[in-house]
């Protein structure tokens, strides 16, 4: 079955924005997209962003790109956009698979 999905991208930046490397993943294991449902229901039950919420989006996205970047790496070269981005990506996934 062909995924009609753009891959999902994460570009990590270095100290002076330069990109050190781009991330790309076309494929979401469903282990990937069970906990980001969980999230998401978390997220919307909760009404907001808190320091706990953060760190579970940034272990999540380590975990989409297969860990081949660290937590600290993350928050330290990835742009919030691009990492929110990740996270609704996977989840409008979960939304139109359960639709389907």
């Amino acid at each position: 079955m062909k995924n009609n999905f753009s891959p999902i991208e994460l570009t990590l930046y270095d100290e002076n924005d330069e990109v050190i490397h781009t991330y790309s993943k076309s494929i979401v294991r469903w282990g990937i997209l069970k906990q980001a449902i969980k999230l998401a229901k978390i997220l919307d039950e909760s009404g907001g962003f808190g320091d706990s919420d953060m760190d579970a989006i940034s272990a999540f996205v380590c975990r989409l790109f297969d860990d081949q970047f660290t937590v600290e790496e993350l928050e330290n070269g990835a742009e919030v956009s691009e990492i929110m981005s990740c996270f609704r990506a996977v989840v409008r996934r979960a939304n139109t698979a359960g639709n389907a």
